[in-house]
């Protein structure tokens, strides 16, 4: 339900059409989603969690952050709807505290060409040498 708001709001905003948001839509109502852990395992996330079913449509982009201050990024969006928002848009609907310092371009950039060669696996993997880690990956 959160997801077809955030396309309500874009068009709203008047950042996409309302064609685009009928395929946003659409490609949404045929996502399967999977259960998001609340917490990582005790080991850390060792392999990536996909949603049922054999099909790279419903394999899901998963980026999870952590912070030394607490701070918890933890999303899990199925890769047709991100494919379908980064065609419309240009850009991740994904932001935290610390997000501009990294190059968001080259990211969506990178997340696109994956999910257009149906590539899984870790994408971004970084541990700052503030305690910060980011991690984002298909499977």
């Amino acid at each position: 339900m959160e997801e077809k708001m955030r396309i309500l709001k874009m068009v709203e905003e008047g950042k996409i059409s309302a064609e685009q948001a009928v395929g946003l839509l659409d490609a949404l109502g045929q996502a399967v989603p999977a259960e998001v852990p609340a917490e990582a395992p005790a080991g850390g996330w060792v392999e990536p969690v996909s949603a049922p079913g054999g099909g790279y449509d419903d394999k899901m982009l998963r980026v999870v952050v952590d912070t030394p201050e607490g701070d918890k990024v933890n999303v899990q969006l199925p890769v047709k709807i991100v494919q379908q928002m980064l065609k419309v848009t240009g850009k991740l609907p994904i932001q935290w505290e610390g997000s501009e310092k990294i190059d968001l371009e080259a990211l969506t950039t990178a997340i696109l060409e994956c999910i257009d060669n149906e590539t899984l696996g870790t994408i971004v993997d970084v541990s700052a040498s503030d305690g910060s880690t980011v991690k984002v990956y298909i499977g």
